[in-house]
């Protein structure tokens, strides 16, 4: 899912990419007073959908005859992984507690 009012740092790595997604069939289908909010969906038909509270998401297409959206989603991954807190288990017997080290 990618939310298409993120920040423009995310849009750049996501149009390098040539991801696709998840369109309508035709042009009527699309609710082009939702899809006119978002500038990364204004005027295309990416199926928006509800997924955050107040704010519609772009589902990606893993299933495209390219590899392109998966190899984006890959790198999504990796680059969240990467700058996310390390979580390791508290050192207690029996405690299921996290600690989060920066």
């Amino acid at each position: 899912m990618y939310s298409p009012s993120s920040s423009s740092i995310r849009c750049g790595r996501l149009c390098t990419k040539d991801a696709m997604f998840i369109e309508c069939v035709r042009d009527d289908q699309v609710p082009h007073n939702i899809q006119n909010q978002y500038p990364m969906a204004k005027n295309t038909k990416i199926m928006l959908g509800n997924v955050w509270p107040e704010r519609n998401t772009a589902f990606p297409d893993f299933l495209g005859t390219q590899n392109n959206t998966n190899v984006w989603w890959a790198g999504e991954f990796a680059q969240f992984h990467k700058t996310r807190p390390q979580v390791r288990r508290n050192a207690r017997p029996g405690s299921s507690c996290l600690a989060i080290r920066s």
